[in-house]
């Protein structure tokens, strides 16, 4: 038999950010930025201290995640998703790493990305709302998805699924735990920090998946 996946525990400085501790308000006005550069599809950085702002233009590469997002229904077999063959598992005797870090979906994924090539490689699991695309982020709420739907490309490419994502999910909640149903946008554009800051442009690949309703979910078992 293979052997077991290497674990590996890695100790990675947690930037302070600003997140964790501003109001609403000020996450909102972030968001509303946000939004700004995905119509856009530009917003400016300083790139190095003491120089001018770059303008960084990511409309092609928003464009080519939004327009690639596809549904994986609830009901489809992975095996043949889409008409594409599963990605074949690797050979026998080779182990998998599994890093514990103390670390943010953005931090983690900014730092794999820019690791051995991996640019546009990597992929983040999206735990997110089943009914509205990129949760509660306009209005400066505060979680995982709030966090990538602020910082990056992602909206734009959930918010096309309205009807068949979402929309679904509003009709028939099923009773908090919704459904399998996912979404996956490869190389969404990332152009923020954890702090809420403009940043280089990095990508990763993004998998939404409805969290269930805890809530919901209790109150439906216990009945």
């Amino acid at each position: 038999p293979p052997p077991p996946p290497a674990t590996r525990e890695v100790a990675v400085k947690r930037l302070p950010g600003r997140m964790g501790t501003i109001g609403r308000s000020e996450r909102r006005a972030i968001a509303e930025e946000t939004l700004e550069v995905l119509k856009t599809g530009t917003y400016r950085v300083q790139i190095h201290p003491g120089t001018r702002e770059s303008l960084v233009d990511i409309a092609d590469a928003l464009r080519a995640a939004a327009d690639a997002t596809v549904l994986i229904d609830a009901t489809e077999d992975l095996q043949n998703c889409d008409g594409h063959e599963a990605v074949a598992l690797p050979a026998e005797g080779v182990a998998a790493i599994v890093e514990v870090t103390c670390e943010t979906s953005l931090q983690a994924g900014k730092r794999l990305s820019g690791e051995g090539g991996n640019e546009g490689d990597v992929c983040i699991l999206n735990f997110a709302s089943a009914k509205n695309p990129g949760g509660g982020f306009q209005g400066g709420a505060q979680a995982q998805e709030e966090s990538l739907a602020r910082s990056s490309g992602l909206y734009t490419c959930l918010v096309a699924h309205m009807h068949d994502f979402y929309a679904v999910h509003r009709r028939n909640p099923g009773g908090g735990f919704y459904s399998d149903a996912m979404l996956y946008s490869p190389r969404v554009p990332f152009f923020r920090d954890d702090d809420g800051q403009f940043c280089e442009p990095w990508s990763a690949s993004v998998i939404t998946s409805p969290a269930p309703n805890a809530g919901v979910a209790g109150r439906a078992c216990t009945r």
